[in-house]
């Protein structure tokens, strides 16, 4: 799934480095991984 989202950046932003869209991969999914720790620390179960 990680590589299909590669290449999707890859070729909707049009870059020509593969490294570039990893990078914008890689931030994503921090970001989204932050959010969802964030989200079940709140609403866990206690």
């Amino acid at each position: 799934m990680l590589v299909a989202m590669v290449i999707a950046v890859r070729q909707a932003l049009d870059y020509e480095s593969t490294w570039r869209a990893v990078g914008v991969v890689v931030i994503g999914f921090l970001v989204q991984a932050i959010v969802l720790i964030m989200i079940i620390r709140i609403f866990g179960s206690s």
